[in-house]
């Protein structure tokens, strides 16, 4: 029963996220939508950030599982995906991105984020030996460089003129190989 509750708790929290940013969702508005007591959604949370970090991780976990099922497939077949997943949550996106002004927002959002794409670069570098030190700098330049995509698409008045499954995808095939290039570039250095 407390895993349903917990789950219960981040569903409604999803939902809640979809209409507004994380400072106005309120620990009385999950509680009035689960129908649970404040003391069971403290027995479960410590705040509404705690919430947000378990959605995250739950999200992020889904995200690298998709990956692992998906290792076989092509790159684009892989982004496509992704950015379709990336759309159908537009609104959740929105206000998370608005949200990110608020510290505890954006470091949640930053760990997530690292955490995914030094998967990402671990991943692609399975049989490349390149340094800790340039895969974190390029998982480092991934994380920065979508995140600046994602924001000037959510910001755009009319984001509908460029989807973001076509942003994407357009940068995908621009930058496609450049991410192995990078490491073996990194390989070769550290054996000179």
């Amino acid at each position: 029963m407390a895993a349903f509750t917990k789950i219960a708790i981040m569903r409604v929290f999803e939902s809640l996220l979809s209409t507004r940013q994380v400072e106005k969702i309120t620990v009385k508005d999950i509680t009035d939508q689960c129908g649970i007591s404040r003391n069971t959604f403290y027995y479960h949370y410590q705040d509404i950030y705690e919430v947000l970090k378990a959605y995250v991780d739950d999200s992020l976990d889904e995200a690298i599982l998709f990956l692992q099922k998906e290792k076989e497939k092509d790159q684009d077949h892989i982004c496509e995906k992704a950015v379709k997943q990336l759309e159908s949550h537009r609104s959740l996106f929105e206000n998370l991105m608005r949200s990110i002004k608020n510290e505890e927002v954006r470091n949640i959002l930053d760990v997530s984020s690292k955490r995914f794409f030094d998967y990402v670069i671990d991943s692609i570098s399975e049989e490349i030996d390149a340094s800790p030190q340039d895969k974190e700098l390029i998982s480092s330049m991934c994380q920065h460089g979508v995140r600046g995509l994602l924001i000037e698409w959510l910001s755009r008045e009319n984001a509908s003129s460029q989807s973001l499954s076509d942003l994407l995808m357009r940068a995908n095939y621009l930058f496609n190989g450049v991410i192995v290039m990078a490491l073996k570039r990194s390989e070769q250095r550290s054996r000179l």
